[in-house]
């Protein structure tokens, strides 16, 4: 029916249909099956168990705390994970991906993503593969996340991105360095909004950051861990924008 439902079919296999507005649809089972028509509004589905979008859906977000996982569809989607480990693969269309809580996957695609990562987030690997000539991916660093307190490091052909002061916070951008196509063109915050770090800067920073570790280390610099923990490596400070462009 139209207005903004929200549809809990409980236990066993069920077809829900919303109509027009913006509808929530509880899913408890995969065989669940959803009908939507195009133009009905933004809907979101909440799913306890691995599930695909179907047509003409636009949100999922996965509930309780199992290992499950999340598939977008053509469109532009926001697909959200929940406390464990979860993969989020966003597919065609220009999708938002947030693990949360968990050591979580998020893959890309076509179209312009975004990944959003921060304080409480795990370690969290970001795989994109996408070649289309001026379109821009995104990590959005959440509250909490100043610009000063990331740090940059090549660990092969990936890209590791860490936040000072919360150690077990780990971002990885895998084969970042085997193409353009593997890369997130800029990095924003959300407390900073008129910041951005752009690809070639991380790079750049990248090479000042391991330069600047090396020299202190060989000077016997035993305050460089600490350093490092207070984000004193990080964008802006000890070796500047300037040096990454």
């Amino acid at each position: 029916m139209d207005g903004n439902d929200t549809l809990d079919g409980g236990a066993g296999k069920d077809t829900l249909v919303g109509g027009k507005g913006d509808d929530t649809y509880v899913v408890n089972q995969a065989d669940d099956v959803i009908t939507e028509l195009a133009g009905e509004g933004t809907d979101t589905v909440q799913s306890q168990v691995t599930l695909t979008l179907g047509t003409n859906l636009e949100n999922l977000t996965l509930l309780g705390t199992s290992a499950i996982n999340a598939t977008g569809n053509t469109g532009n989607n926001v697909l959200t994970g929940n406390t464990a480990v979860n993969t989020l693969s966003g597919g065609d269309g220009s999708d938002t991906l947030d693990g949360g809580a968990g050591n979580d996957s998020l893959v890309g695609g076509a179209g312009a993503d975004r990944y959003r990562f921060g304080r409480g987030y795990g370690s969290d690997t970001i795989t994109e593969n996408d070649a289309t000539a001026n379109i821009k991916d995104v990590v959005e660093f959440g509250t909490g996340v100043a610009p000063a307190d990331v740090s940059f490091k090549r660990n092969g052909n990936a890209l590791e991105v860490r936040l000072a002061g919360s150690p077990s916070e780990l971002l990885t951008i895998k084969d970042w360095y085997l193409g353009s196509q593997y890369k997130v063109e800029e990095f924003r915050f959300v407390d900073s909004p008129g910041t951005v770090i752009t690809d070639a800067q991380a790079a750049g920073l990248v090479q000042a950051m391991a330069a600047f570790g090396a020299q202190a280390l060989e000077a016997g610099d035993g305050d460089l861990s600490r350093r490092r923990q207070h984000g004193q490596f990080g964008f802006g400070l000890a070796v500047g924008i300037e040096a990454a462009v």
